[in-house]
């Protein structure tokens, strides 16, 4: 689409924002513990029909500008955009259902996830337009105070969602790295972490050969199944909402021809 992805990501450097990335609460179960949920989505853009859209309504749908990605309200890619800013006849600036309101973390109770999407593109379809799109990929510490609200928020009123269909969707744990000789999921002492980073550099000593089979230890597997299982993702009105491993039913309520029009 053209655009900047991921200016509002969190830092992994933030002690904070680690928290709503990696499992840390002390409720958890251990052997994820260091770890992240990730959930994976195919989605593709409707490029026909979003390339023939003026570039003031294109900016309007995602509130940010498409040469820099700043917001419209000013400044620079990574200037906060000003939600309560209005134009002079009273209008507001970024419109209501420009994607970055219902997706700013302050319209969902603070939800928070490190995002990262990889564009591709699969040939033509049968009716001749463009299979491409973008593999989203998201990390938290919970989907249910992650992923979940905040996709919620944007099928409520998403201008952005006009163009884009949710084909796919999966939810995965990935457990947090490992120590020299230890194995995947292998729990902490006292049930604590095995370590504070699930990120490689944290461990610059351990290669892929360094990992052991986790033995008969059988039933830590089965834990990974219930933790996930009663967990839905919504999708958005393009997708029916499905469980973890079902192959999901689009349904197209109204059309995405037509311009977009302008808040006001």
């Amino acid at each position: 689409m053209g655009r900047l992805d991921g200016t509002a990501n969190p830092s992994p450097a933030d002690a904070a924002a680690r928290d709503r990335i990696l499992v840390t609460a002390p409720g958890a179960p251990p052997w994820p513990a260091g770890g992240s949920y990730v959930v994976v989505r195919r989605i593709r853009m409707l490029l026909d029909h979003w390339d023939t859209l003026p570039l003031e309504h294109r900016e309007q749908a995602v509130g940010r500008r498409a040469a820099d990605g700043s917001p419209l309200t000013g400044g620079t890619e990574h200037t906060a955009p000003d939600l309560a800013a209005n134009r002079p006849d009273g209008v507001p600036v970024i419109a209501h259902d420009a994607h970055i309101r219902p997706a700013a973390p302050g319209a969902n109770g603070g939800a928070t996830m490190l995002r990262h999407g990889w564009s591709y593109y699969d040939g033509l379809r049968a009716d001749g337009t463009p299979d491409a799109g973008m593999l989203f990929v998201a990390w938290q510490s919970d989907p249910r105070t992650g992923f979940v609200p905040v996709q919620r928020c944007l099928a409520r009123g998403d201008a952005l969602g006009r163009y884009l269909i949710h084909e796919a969707s999966s939810l995965f744990v990935v457990p947090g790295g490992i120590r020299p000789g230890g194995y995947v999921g292998q729990p902490g002492p006292a049930g604590g972490p095995a370590h504070p980073s699930s990120h490689p550099s944290a461990h610059p000593g351990v290669r892929s050969g360094d990992v052991r089979e986790p033995g008969g230890d059988g039933g830590r597997w089965c834990d990974h199944r219930k933790v996930i299982s009663g967990i839905r993702l919504p999708m958005t009105s393009r997708g029916a909402v499905h469980e973890h491993g079902e192959r999901p039913v689009h349904h197209r309520h109204g059309s995405a021809a037509g311009p977009f029009r302008r808040a006001g």
